[in-house]
């Protein structure tokens, strides 16, 4: 089992992600009162990986795992929105389209030549667009790219039955 080092702060959300023999990689999530959710995961968890790098570098508490830590399991995520029984805040939006920005980045094996510039036009093609927060910084965009790249490192690495576990803190 792998942790993030250095963490004093009580969890408000522990992160699981398990590598399983034969199966989808498992997300297991357990909130500061114990409970959880879990969800198998495909094809794997380069996505999930990119979001704790998102929400953790620019601090944010409404993206998914702010969400899940919030009550939310994560099979609330897979309703489509006109079923959906609550409203994803503008705050989980926008980490989503930075996520799937960022996942384009890892599969193409470069960085957009203005990720800022994409992402505004992204939003702005959403059926459900919202209003644009500021862009993300260069440090920023470092940083998530580094934590990001260091994860799915930690990921490809672990053994059979592996898990690498995270900590969501305020």
């Amino acid at each position: 089992m792998s942790s993030q080092a250095g963490q004093t702060e009580t969890p408000f959300l522990t992160i699981r992600l398990t590598k399983r023999p034969d199966k989808r990689p498992l997300l297991t999530c357990v909130r500061r009162d114990g409970s959880t959710t879990m969800a198998e995961i495909a094809p794997g968890p380069v996505h999930d990986l990119i979001h704790y790098a998102v929400e953790t570098t620019l601090g944010f508490k409404q993206g998914f795992y702010g969400l899940v830590a919030g009550g939310m399991d994560i099979q609330d995520f897979d309703v489509p929105g006109a079923d959906r029984k609550f409203d994803i805040p503008d705050e989980a939006n926008y980490t989503e389209f930075i996520v799937a920005l960022l996942q384009v980045e890892f599969l193409d094996g470069k960085p957009l030549t203005d990720f800022n510039a994409e992402l505004q036009r992204s939003i702005q093609n959403a059926r459900k667009p919202f209003s644009l927060p500021p862009p993300l910084t260069d440090e920023q965009l470092a940083t998530i790219r580094e934590k990001s790249a260091d994860l799915i490192r930690q990921w490809s690495t672990l053994p059979p039955d592996g898990t690498l576990e995270l900590s969501m803190v305020a």
